[in-house]
């Protein structure tokens, strides 16, 4: 993908950027890179340690990493998360070489495809995401588009960028080169509008006609909806007459966001 223009869209890349939400915050953190959901109820559990002084490691000030790797934390086994589960799911964190696979590009198209089509940047293939899984994508801080599979606790938004600030994310349908369908839904990022907002200039500036790609609302959206009013509709509704799969995976629904983990600035020793 060529770098953004400048002017109005290089003003909004600057300033519409997201960070990784604070409860991913342990999984950016973790030299392993180990599930986020994994790390909260493990971190929730030290706190309590913590809390009423039952801590085994040899002192109350031991940081949370020291405790789940060398103390107390090391053979606890939880209702939600056991230690085969914590120690075996690992998110993925691309390095600037392994995220050049992912990245997207637009091209005039031709044929079929009219308008604009998407292809990967390094091997020319055209896109055509499949109905096997659920596609996730992020825009970075320069305007570049990668595209992936999710899978849970494996790859997520976070895996594109190493866990970096992101312009723009969701879940995506893209057939034969067409963008179909996007829902701005991601739980590492929380998109907001200004992210959808900041979405629909780069595609427009790319040649992509916004108009043409349907918008879906995620359930638990709270910003303004910019575009009109539309009927219940799920990303997989656009996935076609022959999708059996799609959706099957239900990862993307929000976890109970339970106070599992305070703002982290506020801890001295994770």
């Amino acid at each position: 993908m060529d770098e953004p223009e400048a002017g109005k869209l290089e003003l909004d890349l600057c300033t519409c950027a997201s960070i990784l939400h604070k409860d991913f915050w342990l999984e950016a953190l973790d030299d392993e890179h180990r599930y986020g959901f994994h790390l909260r109820a493990f971190h929730k559990a030290w706190k309590h340690e913590m809390a009423d002084g039952s801590n085994n490691s040899g002192s109350n000030n031991a940081s949370f990493f020291y405790w789940l790797d060398h103390g107390a934390g090391r053979s606890l086994e939880l209702p939600e998360c056991s230690q085969h589960e914590l120690r075996h799911t690992h998110v993925e964190y691309c390095s600037a070489e392994q995220r050049k696979s992912y990245e997207l590009r637009f091209v005039p198209g031709d044929g079929a495809l009219g308008g604009v089509g998407v292809e990967y940047a390094v091997s020319g293939e055209v896109v055509h995401t499949d109905e096997r899984s659920k596609w996730i994508f992020v825009v970075d801080l320069t305007g570049r588009m990668y595209l992936g599979r999710k899978r849970k606790g494996r790859f997520h938004h976070s895996s594109f960028v190493s866990g970096e600030p992101i312009v723009a994310a969701g879940k995506i349908i893209i057939k034969h080169g067409v963008i179909v369908a996007i829902e701005p839904h991601s739980g590492h990022f929380k998109p907001r509008l200004e992210n959808l907002t900041a979405l629909c200039v780069l595609l427009t500036s790319h040649g992509v006609d916004v108009e043409s790609v349907a918008f879906i609302k995620p359930k638990k959206w709270s910003c303004g909806w910019p575009f009109p009013p539309q009927p219940e509709l799920e990303l997989e509704d656009f996935a076609g007459a022959s999708d059996t799969d799609y959706g099957a995976d239900k990862s993307d629904s929000e976890e109970p966001p339970a106070p599992l983990l305070p703002e982290l600035e506020e801890q001295e020793h994770v």
